[in-house]
């Protein structure tokens, strides 16, 4: 489900505002906790999921620039979440409905429909190919099924339906208000259909009608809209999202309106705000973009909330995600994710304890599967040819081992961070077992098995240098100096006091070229400064405290650095 309306609403007010496991049907209460899942690339947006089952799932969304779509599958396989990139195309994808764990559909920009099935990826026509399809919905056995979403002009935005019946897609009715509409979530079930965006539709004889808004905000001067909605049958349904006041000082409030048979209203009786703790007494922003209902009194809505300290400063650690759990009728909230930037997109239940939500920034977080990170440590596990490192709660074994030992062990990698897990290469969208190490990603290469190239070294130094245009990564002509070393590869020039190291300790096959000229950087660890040089694999560090000692030269800690930006370290 995309929130195409609540990124077009809420910037555009705020700028005169102050914002301030194998599955199973019981799960164990341990298991009955929030996790982020690694292995989608934080410069991704996932912008939908579905849950075939509690082992299965699709997820779908784009790049940072939104000009390329992106497809997932993801398999539970002992215990974690493996996601295997399965599709990429010309447009951004919006959402995702799977029929199976191998059959899905999937819509986007610029009226793209497409399919997978045994036969891999086809597009099908679309009747609107210059409409932004931003939610899809397939029914019983995948013959039937709507999509819908707008039509962009120059002026107001015009909603689109797509239905699809007989193998083909076809344009249907549905109608607009005075100012234009946008769609942001469709659902139908129990006889009913409901969409939800700028204004609430109901689908009545195959077409769909406006229906009158709720009051969002008691009367007062305010805007807003709604960024998702579940149908529980053809008069009730639950829609979610938020408004913000029209005034020189004010923040943005979550929002759940209930169709009850009489129309749309506020369904809780108190503003729901009064459920949040209030982190300092200062007002926070808060706005819901996914909601999903296990049953008709049961579910769960989950969004986003940033509030400042008390003393109304803002940072790292005053956003989260939250969730307002559906309980037999009553509401309630609860802590998803502390100190998370990412903005939520979607929510997909398996069942009661088991949950996928996604968003910005690559972010995947599951719910009732125990912890995902890789980076949580685990107990020793006392085998034959397993290292075991207390210092970090990791351990170390097989082709990593025998690579860690045989390339300078601790001085080199440093301990390791993780256990091995799957993740997908932002390199070459390929999936591969690998492990971070403190200066290090070890990744397994089976294509390369019985070479020396089996092991891998990630390049974290291009992971942790995207983006970055100084003059340091501008291409450079031969600096001439004394004992320095030119790579034409990437017209860059090793600084002499790091020639020594780089041709001891592995060369090219360990660290990969040059991708910097040599520059001062304030080093994160420690506040000072040091002259450094970015290579594709790590950072090389020149320490002349350390003169004379086999510390002059330091590998920066760029697998720390990786993993603390996804938030699994502190």
């Amino acid at each position: 489900m995309n929130r195409h309306l609540l990124r077009l609403l809420l910037p555009a007010l705020l700028i005169v505002c102050v914002v301030g496991l194998a599955p199973s049907a019981q799960a164990q209460p341990s298991r009955q906790v929030w996790s982020r899942v690694g292995g989608v690339d934080s410069n991704v947006t996932l912008e939908s999921v579905f849950m075939v089952d509690a082992a299965h799932a699709w997820a779908v969304g784009h790049d940072q620039q939104a000009t390329a779509g992106y497809a997932y599958q993801l398999a539970l396989i002992d215990g974690r979440w493996q996601i295997d990139l399965v599709g990429s195309f010309a447009q951004p994808l919006y959402a995702v409905a799977a029929l199976g764990s191998d059959s899905a559909w999937a819509v986007g920009a610029n009226g793209l429909i497409v399919r997978y099935d045994s036969t891999g990826w086809s597009q099908a026509e679309s009747p609107e190919p210059s409409a932004n399809l931003r939610a899809i919905q397939m029914l019983g056995d995948g013959s039937e099924g709507w999509a819908l979403g707008e039509q962009p002009r120059r002026g107001p935005s015009t909603p689109v339906a797509l239905r699809y019946s007989g193998g083909r897609w076809a344009s249907a009715s549905i109608e607009s208000g005075p100012d234009g509409d946008t769609v942001a979530s469709v659902h139908l079930s129990g006889g009913g259909g409901y969409a939800v965006g700028s204004s609430i539709w109901q689908l009545r004889d195959g077409d769909w009608h406006l229906e009158p808004k709720p009051s969002l905000c008691g009367g007062v001067g305010c805007a807003g809209g709604f960024s998702a909605v579940r149908a529980i049958d053809g008069e009730r349904a639950l829609a979610v999202g938020s408004w913000v006041g029209i005034c020189a000082i004010c923040t943005s409030h979550l929002y759940v309106a209930e169709r009850a048979g009489t129309g749309w209203r506020a369904a809780y009786a108190e503003n729901l705000d009064t459920i949040l703790p209030t982190p300092s007494g200062f007002p926070d922003t808060t706005y819901l973009s996914a909601i999903y209902l296990t049953d008709a009194r049961n579910g769960l809505a989950a969004g986003n909330r940033r509030f400042p300290h008390a003393d109304g400063s803002y940072g790292p650690d005053s956003a989260s995600i939250f969730g307002l759990r559906y309980s037999d009728g009553a509401w309630s909230y609860e802590t998803i994710l502390s100190g998370a930037q990412e903005q939520v997109a979607d929510l997909f239940m398996a069942d009661p304890t088991h949950a996928l939500l996604v968003g910005y920034g690559g972010l995947l977080v599951s719910y009732g599967y125990g912890e995902q990170s890789p980076t949580a440590p685990v107990a020793n596990p006392s085998l034959p040819g397993v290292a075991y490192f207390p210092e970090t709660g990791h351990s170390l074994r097989g082709i990593f081992r025998s690579y860690w030992d045989a390339h300078g062990g601790l001085a080199q990698f440093g301990y390791p961070l993780t256990e091995e897990y799957r993740e997908l290469s932002a390199t070459d969208g390929q999936t591969y077992t690998v492990q971070y190490f403190e200066r290090a990603r070890f990744e397994r290469h089976p294509e390369n098995a019985g070479t020396p190239y089996e092991v891998l070294l990630g390049l974290l130094g291009h992971t942790v240098t995207a983006g970055r245009s100084e003059a340091a990564f501008q291409p450079a002509a031969p600096t001439g100096q004394p004992g320095s070393r030119y790579f034409p590869e990437t017209q860059h020039t090793m600084a002499a006091e790091f020639v020594g190291y780089w041709d001891a300790h592995g060369g090219l096959a360990i660290y990969g070229y040059p991708i910097s000229e040599p520059f001062t950087e304030v080093n994160a660890a420690d506040g000072h400064s040091y002259t450094v040089q970015y290579f594709e694999r790590n950072r090389f560090e020149h320490h002349p405290e350390n003169a004379g000692t086999p510390y002059e030269v330091l590998l920066g800690l760029l697998g720390s650095e990786v993993l603390r930006g996804r938030g699994w370290i502190r």
